[in-house]
């Protein structure tokens, strides 16, 4: 009987309080228009941010224009989150642009002051004056001497031939025809002999003597130093045998790797300065004479070729030695490096407007130089950027843009 009485005290007590939260929920309604649609976009950025928006989510303040980057949109943040996120702007400033370029080279001969030394005819090396690599000689010094059957019967027809012509000119009846005819066999006789390279002061002590010399001394033909040595007494040569190399080390070649990134900056003619780990504190300059026309397939580099004057002989060829270029290369519009973005495609940085507006902007980079980058366009001198915090920007950007269909959303009012 009791819970027959209770129960239509408990549906109308159950009616009551779903009338009032109904009017409850309605009034909230109207006192704060949109207030669901508010905490779900409020939500939405305290799950994303981790419970505090990054920037300001409110509309842009400009609409996209034609110029901004694919996939970019124009991002706004106030003053008191900028400074929470480490948001710092740089000027856009002209700076004249010098680099040093660093690299390694190798110490080598200056090819052109060097002589390699062969003989004429076919031999045998019978004594050795110079007997090893590193040696110095002057110009003219004995190097060895050699036995040639060639050389010994060029010589006694060359004194045949003067004998016939003395024979012919002491004879009464000397006719113009004949005194010419063998005159041109002592001139062919004696040039067969000078072809060989025969010293003068041989030929003259043959003319002197009327005798032929066995043995002939080769000589140096330039004052510098032995660089090769492949002469043995004894062995057998002829002209294709190589026998020395002397190399005038009174100025010398380094040869320095240049990437590709660098060719365009050194021109020949350009001066250079040497560092070398055995000679600390000298410090020695020279001038870039040639430049290689191909690169090479390993090293991606090619090789730069450095004259240096070399009186005292510090330089020594095989010697490694890091070579500097100091470049200026001329004024420009400079920003910091680390304020591009660089997404393989384009390089972007984040233009700072008024009220904290930042706007992407696509820009093109020449050369960089001491954490600065030339800009050819896309920026103009007394603009600010976003040179900290801009990789936020990029983040912010990117995402606003996908929310809105991969355009930068309408201007509205706020």
């Amino acid at each position: 009987m009791i819970a027959i009485s209770l129960r239509p005290w408990l549906v109308a007590t159950s009616l009551l309080l779903l009338v009032t939260t109904a009017s409850c929920g309605g009034r909230d309604e109207q006192e704060r228009p949109g207030g669901a649609l508010q905490a779900d976009n409020n939500g939405a950025e305290h799950s994303q941010h981790g419970g505090a928006a990054m920037v300001d989510k409110e509309t842009p303040p400009r609409q996209a224009e034609q110029g901004d980057p694919p996939g970019y949109a124009p991002v706004r943040v106030d003053d008191s989150r900028r400074q929470l996120l480490g948001i710092r702007s740089v000027a856009v400033s002209r700076t004249m642009f010098k680099k040093t370029i660093r690299t390694v080279g190798l110490v080598s001969a200056d090819e052109t002051l060097a002589s390699h030394v062969h003989v004429k005819f076919e031999g045998f090396i019978e004594r050795i004056f110079v007997n090893y690599v590193g040696q110095v000689v002057k110009k003219g010094q004995p190097l060895f001497t050699i036995y040639s059957q060639d050389l010994l019967a060029a010589q006694q027809e060359y004194l045949a031939s003067k004998a016939a012509l003395a024979r012919l000119l002491a004879t009464q009846e000397v006719t113009e025809p004949n005194r010419n005819a063998f005159q041109g066999l002592v001139a062919a006789s004696r040039q067969r002999l000078e072809l060989f390279d025969v010293p003068p002061g041989l030929l003259q002590r043959i003319d002197r003597t009327g005798a032929p010399e066995r043995f002939i001394t080769i000589t140096s033909p330039r004052q510098g130093t032995v660089a090769e040595k492949l002469a043995v007494a004894g062995v057998a040569v002829d002209p294709m045998t190589p026998l020395y190399v002397i190399a005038d080390l009174g100025r010398v070649w380094v040869l320095a790797d240049l990437y590709e990134r660098d060719l365009a900056l050194v021109r020949p003619g350009q001066a250079a300065r040497l560092a070398i780990a055995a000679l600390p504190g000298r410090k020695l300059s020279g001038t870039v004479t040639f430049i290689s026309p191909t690169v090479g397939d390993t090293t991606r580099t090619a090789k730069a070729r450095i004259e240096f004057d070399n009186a005292e002989g510090l330089l020594k060829p095989g010697m490694y030695a890091t070579v500097l270029f100091d470049l200026e290369l001329g004024e420009g519009l400079a920003i910091p490096e680390d304020a591009i973005i660089d997404t393989g495609e384009r390089q972007i940085v984040f233009v700072a407007g008024r009220d904290g507006h930042f706007e992407p902007r696509p820009i093109e980079v020449g050369i960089a130089s001491a954490g600065q980058v030339q800009v050819l366009s896309g920026l103009t001198a007394g603009e600010f950027i976003a040179e900290t915090g801009q990789f936020l920007l990029d983040s912010e950007s990117r995402l606003r843009a996908a929310a809105s269909g991969g355009q930068a959303p309408a201007h509205q009012g706020h």
